[in-house]
C-alpha cells in the first residue's frame, strides 16, 4: 500500500473478514468518513499534501465504520462528516469511535446551518472536537489537520 493514490475502500456486502481485506495496513492512517465525492477527493488532497506515507480509509457510513473497527488500531487522525446519508450521523459514529479508541484526535465537518448544527450538537455527549465548515479552503483545512498528525 501507501503512495500518492493510496485509499482503502471496501464493498460491505461482499466483506467476510475485513482483516483479510487490510492486513498490510500496519502503518499510521487516516479514517475519512465522507459521503460527499467532492469533499472526499479535497481532504484526500489535503492529507496527500501533508503526508504521502498515511493511509487514507474511506468509508461513508456508520455502518462502514463498524465493519472497518478490527483495523482501526493504526489511526492518527478521523474526519467524520456529520451529516451522513445513513440512520446515523456523525456525532453517533464519534462516540462510537471515542468509547472503543480514546487516544486519535477527531475533525467534524459540516455545511449544516448553525440552528441544525446546534440541534444535533445538543442530543450528542461529545463537546471537544472542532468542527470545519463546509466550504472550506485548502489551506484552512491543512491549518487544522497538520498539527493534528503532528502528535504521537
Amino acid at each position: 500500500m501507501g503512495g500518492m493514490d493510496s485509499s482503502l475502500a471496501i464493498d460491505f456486502k461482499r466483506t467476510d473478514n475485513v482483516k483479510d481485506h487490510f492486513s498490510e495496513l500496519d502503518h499510521p492512517s487516516v479514517l475519512l468518513v465522507e459521503d460527499d465525492p467532492f469533499s472526499k477527493k479535497l481532504f484526500q488532497y489535503v492529507i496527500r499534501s501533508i503526508s504521502k506515507d498515511l493511509e487514507i480509509i474511506n468509508t461513508s457510513s456508520f455502518k462502514g465504520v463498524e465493519t472497518l473497527f478490527p483495523v482501526l488500531d493504526h489511526i492518527r487522525l478521523a474526519i467524520i462528516d456529520i451529516n451522513l446519508q445513513s440512520d446515523k450521523n456523525g456525532f453517533d459514529v464519534l462516540e462510537f469511535l471515542e468509547s472503543h479508541y480514546k487516544t486519535f484526535p477527531c475533525i467534524l465537518t459540516t455545511g449544516l446551518p448553525d440552528s441544525r448544527l446546534a440541534d444535533l450538537q445538543k442530543r450528542s455527549s461529545i463537546i471537544q472536537v472542532p468542527i470545519l465548515r463546509k466550504p472550506f479552503l485548502p489551506l484552512e483545512c491543512k491549518a487544522l489537520i497538520e498539527p493534528m498528525l503532528s502528535r504521537k
